[in-house]
């Protein structure tokens, strides 16, 4: 493959997916991670928390078609423990070197992974984010994001899933970096680490992914 006028080796990316009762959205999500157009390995990790649902079977369908290039795991844990342990498990199973989270009610662009590892090797960054769209009933909302007031104030919001922003989802994080300092202990001190929102649709290539709240299921659109 080329990049910049230079053959390049794209690095393997592992997109974890914690789910819970999503039933009904979780095919579309998994339809986006592998229909992402990137060039090398995205492995995908869906960690079922104790579903009630027919999330596990959905998901199961999906591995059972996986390819090469696009590996797919189910992992069911067998008591309701919530997020953050789900996160925790799917990085101890993570093979790639650039971790992306998201819900099992929400999409990613195609170009989302492709463009956002070019952006991180060609800038030496430990984690980029961007906007995204909600999709309530078919009504479209742009989210944005505040100016931090500092780095580390930016790294502490992007790394902890603050609940009011996106940034986690948006986000691509350096699995290095995630290993320097653990995801979920992240709640704590902000650690020191290059970050940078990628460029607008208006002002770039890049373009949001979608997020929602919780139990809305959320998509992509184009900026006209």
């Amino acid at each position: 493959e080329m990049m910049l006028g230079k053959t390049i080796q794209w690095p393997t990316v592992t997109i974890i997916v914690p789910s819970y009762n999503h039933e009904h959205f979780i095919g579309e999500t998994l339809s986006s991670c592998i229909d992402q157009d990137y060039p090398g390995i995205v492995q995908i990790l869906v960690i079922d928390d104790a579903s009630t649902d027919e999330t596990c079977k959905v998901a199961s369908s999906f591995a059972e078609a996986q390819t090469s290039l696009r590996p797919i795991s189910v992992i069911r844990k067998t008591d309701h423990s919530g997020i953050n342990s789900s996160i925790e498990i799917g990085l101890g199973h993570s093979c790639g070197d650039y971790i992306q989270l998201l819900a099992s009610d929400d999409v990613i662009i195609r170009s989302k992974i492709r463009q956002q590892v070019h952006f991180m090797t060609s800038s030496n960054l430990d984690c980029v984010y961007g906007d995204a769209f909600t999709n309530d009933q078919g009504k479209l909302e742009r989210l944005t994001y505040p100016d931090f007031a500092n780095q580390a104030q930016r790294i502490k919001r992007v790394c902890t899933q603050d609940t009011q922003l996106p940034l986690a989802q948006s986000a691509l994080f350096g699995r290095s970096f995630l290993d320097a300092v653990g995801f979920i202990r992240l709640l704590g001190k902000a650690p020191r680490a290059r970050a940078k929102p990628i460029p607008s649709p208006m002002a770039g290539p890049i373009e949001p992914i979608a997020m929602v709240k919780p139990e809305t299921k959320m998509e992509t659109a184009p900026i006209t």
